[in-house]
């Protein structure tokens, strides 16, 4: 094999992972965008959007292992009070795509603060990591079919009060 061949190769291959890999920075960012409609709707209440963000079969599994389907977590979601000190994020961290399901790795992080009966305030800080399931639907929209909580941790006022790892049941 001559030294030309070698270079074709070599760039054959650069491009294919380029490719690849860009590929999986879309999908990221779109699975990304899904997360940032679907913390819109549950921050506003908005029980039609999150419907929609849905598939069919939605499982939410907790990280001690409980299920529940979609009626459960939206009753849940009405349920919550708003929190104007309230700040999140979601990360995807990974995305591995097989044809029309995608397995996302992402991490919720929450901070707010809260009244204490002294009058002062504490500061609370969640962090969670999911691994959910993504379906893509024909007209061309991915809908989250489950999400399984890998861990979880709980601060208070800097200081660790829980931290959970997944245990199905």
């Amino acid at each position: 094999m001559n030294r030309y061949s070698l270079v074709a190769i070599f760039l054959l291959l650069n491009s294919t992972l380029a490719a690849a890999a860009s590929s999986e920075d879309l999908l990221k960012a779109r699975l990304e965008g899904r997360y940032k409609e679907l913390k819109g709707a549950m921050a506003s209440g908005d029980v039609a959007s999150i419907k929609a963000i849905l598939a069919p079969g939605f499982v939410s599994e907790d990280v001690s292992g409980n299920k529940e389907d979609a009626d459960a977590m939206l009753r849940e979601v009405s349920a919550l009070q708003k929190d104007p000190n309230k700040v999140s994020e979601t990360t995807v961290v990974s995305v591995d795509r097989d044809a029309d399901t995608a397995v996302a790795v992402q991490r919720y992080h929450m901070t707010t603060s809260k009244p204490t009966q002294d009058g002062s305030s504490k500061q609370v800080d969640l962090v969670t990591v999911s691994k959910d399931t993504w379906k893509l639907v024909a007209n061309g929209s991915w809908l989250i079919s489950s999400t399984i909580t890998q861990q979880l941790d709980y601060k208070v006022n800097g200081n660790l009060v829980a931290h959970k790892e997944h245990a199905p049941q």
